[in-house]
């Protein structure tokens, strides 16, 4: 007879409570089929046709241990790919309510084999099969059972003015900086993402909230920390990011998706509307599988490009069409220097960038030379232009 597990209403939703019938009693079967079928979709194993509690398959495979996660004393085997991760249940199911109910179900039972040698895997009720990738449990397993190389107390660095001030303080839980620096250097993509994807899967809440609070740091929302990781170049826009492929931002905005994070999606979609061809081709995971954005992502960031162009030479144009009413009367060589700066500026590409929210002062040196205006009337056009992208800045999340 199937076992009664405790937290049924996770999965069947109306049922908060269950008392089981007896073991003769016929009604307690299907409610427990239905429960372990339910539970076999959540994590992807449904194959369709069994609706029974467990499943036997016989077949001979090869399978590795993995390098880093095989503990002698391990109660429990993962099988992800053809990779054998021996760790702790207990570790597992305190972290996870979904490893939880996942081990009180009776596991599959299959004829494996190691690639190394023709011994077959030992205590074969406890290995249960995942559809994860090794490469995504590998992360998830180094934050739940850290190595001698994890670090739990980091200096702090804030900069007041020019000084800088660098004290410790502890890490607590936390496996994510979103300031990163020499001592914690920032983590890859790919450690983010399985954070976030795999922890949602398996309801593991704190993995999920670290991995969403670092995305909101780097897809920010305020305009000042995103302006100064925008570059423009002549070939286009060059975001300053963590990591060195900016097709991340595909899978950023798949993760805001998934666990309902709409705040990331402006400047994410942003990112991916200066992708060119890398927006069709998408991300690739560690796995080698692409990530791509859904028809309806691609359609906004196809339908925004124009839209984002357009704000970029309007914010440019308002600006310094009208530099006579930003700049002091008494400052007429200021102002016949800055609709000379508009003739020049015209001409380069920039103005027509993807993304409208880059740096004024770092453009205008880069690509033009207005050195017959005072640095008063800089100012005041810089501040001007400022307060121009402040308001394309508010409207961006209604482009998208």
């Amino acid at each position: 007879s199937c076992r009664p597990v405790l937290s049924l209403d996770l999965f069947l939703p109306g049922f908060s409570a269950y008392r089981p019938h007896s073991p003769k009693s016929q009604s307690n079967t299907p409610f427990c089929r239905m429960y372990s079928s339910t539970l076999r979709k959540r994590l992807g194993r449904d194959t369709g046709g069994d609706t029974g509690p467990t499943s036997t398959v016989h077949e001979k495979t090869e399978f590795v241990r993995d390098e880093e996660f095989w503990f002698k004393d391990g109660t429990i085997t993962l099988v992800a790919g053809n990779t054998e991760f021996k760790v702790y249940k207990g570790i597992l199911e305190t972290h996870s309510p979904v490893f939880a109910d996942m081990f009180s179900l009776p596991q599959d039972s299959a004829i494996v084999t190691r690639q190394s040698s023709n011994e077959p895997v030992s205590n074969i009720s406890n290995v249960v099969h995942l559809d994860d990738p090794p490469e995504d449990l590998r992360h998830i397993l180094r934050a739940l059972m850290p190595n001698t190389n994890a670090r739990y107390v980091f200096p702090f660095v804030r900069t007041i003015g020019r000084s800088i001030l660098t004290f410790s303080i502890r890490a607590d839980d936390r496996f994510l900086c979103p300031e990163p620096s020499d001592e914690r250097p920032a983590p890859s993509f790919h450690q983010v993402s399985a954070y976030a994807r795999i922890g949602h899967k398996y309801q593991m809440g704190h993995l999920v909230d670290q991995s969403i609070a670092y995305l909101k740091s780097v897809f920010t929302n305020d305009l000042d920390k995103w302006r100064s990781r925008v570059r423009v170049q002549p070939w286009g826009c060059v975001h300053k990011l963590p990591w060195t492929e900016p097709a991340a931002a595909i899978a950023a905005v798949n993760i805001s998706r998934l666990v309902g994070c709409l705040s990331i999606l402006p400047t994410a979609l942003l990112i991916c509307c200066s992708l060119d061809a890398r927006l069709i081709q998408g991300f690739k995971r560690e796995d080698g599988t692409r990530e791509t954005l859904n028809k309806d992502d691609f359609t906004r960031c196809f339908l925004a490009r124009p839209k984002l162009v357009k704000e970029s030479v309007t914010i440019v144009l308002n600006t310094l069409t009208r530099v006579k009413d930003h700049l002091p009367s008494n400052h007429s060589k200021c102002q016949t220097a800055g609709e000379d700066l508009l003739k020049t500026i015209q001409s380069e590409e920039f103005i027509t960038a993807l993304d409208p929210f880059w740096s004024w002062y770092s453009c205008i040196s880069d690509f033009c030379d207005y050195r017959d205006i005072c640095a008063s009337c800089r100012s005041s056009l810089e501040l001007q232009f400022q307060m121009n992208q402040a308001g394309s800045w508010e409207g961006l999340p209604e482009i998208f």
